[in-house]
């Protein structure tokens, strides 16, 4: 029995689609992820905007609470934060503040021409904390959820900003997305 090879030219072209996917494909996957994240968090603004613009939800205050805790607790590509409860109880306002850690991964770009070669290797090996402050407000019919993010180094996050870090984008991006999707959020009051 013999195996009738597919001609050349089909091998060529085949070698150099697995070529290309290998050299590209991560790059490509790594960009479509980003198109979709800005195309499904562009309710609350950019992904790497530090005051999210606020949302509602049709659930009560507390277990929008609980949706906020099960968001940052989902560990989907290392963006999971340790998490700490605060409920207020005030007769005016009730709310509950949710506030998470997390760690923003080594800068993947630097800038030679701006950093002096020892600040340079720093910025490129050193981690950044970050903090998400969540607050849940109770409001008529639903939840008003309002997030900021604070960065430990402001102008260290706005050098990764600027230079297009992906490791911001991805990190700020997912948690807007868990947020959003955990909360059934929405633009308007319910």
């Amino acid at each position: 029995m013999e195996f009738a090879l597919p001609p050349q030219d089909y091998l060529i072209a085949a070698g150099c689609l697995v070529l290309f996917l290998l050299i590209f494909g991560g790059r490509l996957k790594n960009m479509m992820e980003m198109t979709v994240l800005k195309e499904l968090t562009g309710m609350v603004g950019d992904p790497t905007n530090v005051h999210p613009t606020q949302v509602f939800s049709k659930q009560n205050y507390h277990e929008a609470a609980k949706s906020v805790q099960r968001a940052l607790a989902h560990n989907y590509k290392a963006t999971n934060w340790s998490i700490k409860v605060v409920t207020i109880e005030d007769p005016i306002e009730r709310s509950i503040r949710v506030t998470g850690n997390s760690w923003l991964a080594p800068a993947t770009n630097t800038t030679p021409n701006t950093l002096q070669a020892q600040d340079r290797q720093q910025a490129a090996v050193s981690n950044m904390p970050i903090v998400v402050q969540v607050d849940i407000f109770d409001y008529q019919g639903g939840s008003r959820i309002i997030w900021k993010y604070s960065p430990s180094n402001p102008s260290e996050y706005q050098r990764r900003v600027q230079l297009g870090d992906r490791n911001v984008s991805l990190l700020l991006g997912r948690t807007n997305y868990s947020l959003i999707k955990e909360l059934h959020a929405r633009r308007t009051p319910p």
